[in-house]
């Protein structure tokens, strides 16, 4: 969990460290990732502070303590940095559904997913700043929304493999991972709006509405087919009645 909150925080392996060659020693990865965690650290701090639009490439460089060239391994801009914490999202959110244990329902899926992600982001110091900057500068924002499809392809695709069993046909994962997402967004968005103290209330409560709704469209289906049962018994007695 911890681990998957940590991929959630900082913006995942690029292909160059994903793809390194088998003679690539553990710990030039090992620093890798830790010039990219500090380069990200840094950026979230002087966006918060000085504004998504403001803030150079330079300025990013100097704070994470690093060469311009090196940001450059690393990310292509500023809106490709925000962008690969969106790959990092969907490697924490594969993570925690591969971790569930097997026989759970499709909506304490959804439960699970959710508060295990949010508990875990809630948790990090800086997701509120991520949050601000995202609310105030488009561009920030739009960066993230570039790579949500990738996300949501993650996770259907994990989902799909995790439940891979008749109870889950193609359609199904892909709504799942629509559904997870949405639900993750209202409860951050709701959480950080309120300036709650402890999201795992704000998550229930979106959780318990969510449940009204689908209960509602169950007993919406329940009663039109107890209509339709009537309905058909109802003209079976009719048709009996003309025939005597």
């Amino acid at each position: 969990m911890v681990r998957s909150m940590e991929m959630a925080r900082r913006p995942a392996k690029t292909d160059r460290a994903k793809n390194a060659k088998p003679g690539t020693s553990t710990i030039q990865v090992r620093k890798q990732q830790f010039i990219r965690g500090e380069i990200w650290d840094a950026a979230v701090d002087l966006f918060a502070e000085k504004g998504f639009d403001e803030t150079t490439i330079d300025d990013i460089a100097s704070a994470a303590g690093v060469s311009r060239r090196s940001f450059f391994r690393y990310f292509s801009s500023k809106n490709d940095l925000m962008g690969q914490s969106m790959v990092s999202y969907a490697e924490a959110l594969a993570g925690i559904i591969q971790s569930l244990s097997p026989g759970l329902s499709r909506f304490e899926v959804v439960r699970a997913i959710v508060l295990k992600f949010v508990s875990g982001a809630a948790a990090y110091p800086r997701t509120r700043k991520i949050m601000a900057v995202v609310a105030k500068c488009p561009e920030a924002r739009e960066a993230q929304l570039s790579r949500m499809a990738e996300v949501e392809a993650r996770v259907a695709q994990t989902l799909s493999d995790r439940f891979g069993d008749a109870r889950y046909d193609e359609l199904i994962p892909r709504l799942l991972a629509g559904l997870i997402l949405t639900v993750i967004d209202v409860t951050l968005r709701l959480w950080f709006e309120a300036n709650q103290p402890d999201i795992s209330i704000t998550a229930k409560q979106v959780l318990s509405k969510l449940g009204e709704i689908v209960g509602s469209a169950k007993q919406t289906r329940h009663r039109s087919a107890s209509a339709r049962r009537i309905s058909r018994g109802t003209a079976a007695k009719t048709r009996v009645s003309g025939i005597r």
